[in-house]
């Protein structure tokens, strides 16, 4: 196994810096991308190279229904490389075979693997030469029921289901393998499959003895590096290393540049992200519109929609932003929605908006809430609480001075605490170099509960 410790070198401005070589082993990486997830990889990756480290990408060349990974049409700032695979041989005998040759011959100090769900373990298995560290950005892993949720027009609201079952595939196996094959039955056949009931299928996760397999891999890492508390409290049982690390964002790209509006003027408000996914709350933004509309005919209401049929009575679709174009969004809008009804692994829409210097109204749910301030960045609202919105909506509208002062302190959090290259500086590099002996957790040193 290589040893880390020997490529550390001297503290430079209170951080060790080292010419380490690190290798990211990605499912489905491309650029431009398509969520979060694939920036959270180019971001650590580039801002590891400004640190001095060598990165690279590998990533197979396969589309899978919808995500075109390993297709790079405009550079990512990152090396990467790429490597064909079938649709036959993306399973868990072949693919982890193939990222092996590619990394060994590369010969990195360290793997990271990401973007991977039920393919983990063997992943973790064909890589275990190196120090791995797993970066998970749902909970897919220990709740296969959750590739039931991935396509959301099966996701029905309610307050019993925006709870997480307390079961997971590590403590209750026999209970999360009946529940994943009931409850995934209509995701997993026909044309309603998806990638992540591909990969269940691919992966061998639907026999019973999966998750022996999974609990004798993970603690091969190093690290299982999670978003918030609340992934990382679902593998507590784990006899692991977790470190809680947040997502950022690039301050410089996401400037403030909002265009400032009096009383009584048109106030824009946006639900940017996945609208089409019903467990970020598009029914409960519609309603809070509708009801505000009555009393404020001046604001326009705005979703990003990738659906051609997208109808609405009072909110208009801007479609689906390319990425690019989603900084001069959030500046032309005085106000951000994000009314998730599940807890988000993590939430960037917020922290985009936030860099923006546009005031959000949030779900106090999931990583959003950590990252928003209530009543100082922004407000927290209950999920799935329409009349919350509404009021929380109204507060804003009503009061341009707040939205101001919301903005600004909106726009500070985040050059102090998600930046990426302060995250990377942070959090990263000590983990890789094993400078943080001890676990990390953002949210501790926000002082936040």
């Amino acid at each position: 196994m290589t040893d880390i410790s020997k490529n550390l070198k001297k503290p430079t401005n209170g951080f060790e810096t080292c010419s380490m070589k690190i290798a990211f082993a990605d499912q489905s990486f491309h650029w431009p991308p398509t969520g979060g997830s694939w920036i959270d990889v180019r971001e650590i990756a580039r801002n590891l190279i400004s640190a001095g480290m060598e990165t690279r990408i590998f990533t197979p060349v396969c589309t899978r229904w919808n995500i075109p990974g390993g297709q790079i049409l405009s550079d990512p700032g990152v090396p990467v490389e790429t490597f064909d695979v079938t649709r036959e041989n993306y399973n868990a005998k072949f693919l982890p075979v193939l990222f092996r040759e590619k990394i060994h011959h590369w010969n990195p100090d360290a793997v990271i693997i990401s973007n991977t769900f039920y393919l983990a373990p063997s992943l973790i298995s064909a890589l275990c030469d190196f120090p791995i560290f797993l970066r998970i950005f749902a909970y897919e892993l220990i709740c296969p029921n959750y590739a039931s949720l991935y396509r959301g027009d099966v996701f029905k609201w309610s307050a019993h289901q925006s709870q997480i079952c307390p079961n997971n595939l590590l403590t209750n196996t026999i209970q999360c393998w009946w529940c994943a094959l009931s409850h995934m039955a209509g995701t997993l056949i026909g044309s309603r499959l998806n990638p992540v009931a591909d990969e269940y299928w691919k992966s061998n996760a639907f026999l019973p003895q999966y998750s022996s397999y999974m609990k004798t891999t993970l603690p091969k890492l190093k690290s299982l590096i999670v978003s918030t508390p609340f992934i990382r409290d679902r593998f507590a049982s784990s006899d692991i290393r977790i470190d809680v690390i947040p997502g950022g964002v690039d301050a410089e790209q996401f400037a403030a540049q909002p265009i400032k509006r009096q009383n009584n003027q048109p106030v824009n408000i946006l639900m940017a992200g996945r609208s089409d996914d019903r467990r970020k709350g598009f029914e409960i933004f519609e309603d809070a519109i509708i009801s505000l509309k009555k009393q404020y005919p001046f604001i326009n209401a705005y979703v990003t929609d990738p659906r051609s049929e997208f109808n609405s009575p009072v909110i208009n679709s801007k479609g689906w932003i390319d990425r690019k174009d989603i900084p001069k969004l959030y500046q032309s809008m005085d106000i951000i929605v994000c009314p998730s009804l599940w807890p988000e692994p993590f939430g960037l829409v917020p922290l985009e908006a936030m860099a923006c210097g546009i005031p959000v109204v949030v779900s106090d749910t999931g990583g959003m809430h950590y990252t928003v301030d209530h009543m100082k960045t922004g407000i927290r609202i209950e999920p799935g609480s329409s009349l919350q919105l509404v009021k929380a909506l109204r507060t804003l509208i009503e009061n341009p001075s707040l939205r101001d002062s919301m903005g600004k302190a909106g726009r500070q959090r985040v050059l102090t605490h998600f930046n990426w290259s302060q995250i990377v500086k942070t959090f990263y590099i000590p983990l890789l170099t094993e400078i943080a002996t001890e676990p990390l957790d953002w949210t501790r040193m926000l002082g936040r509960p």
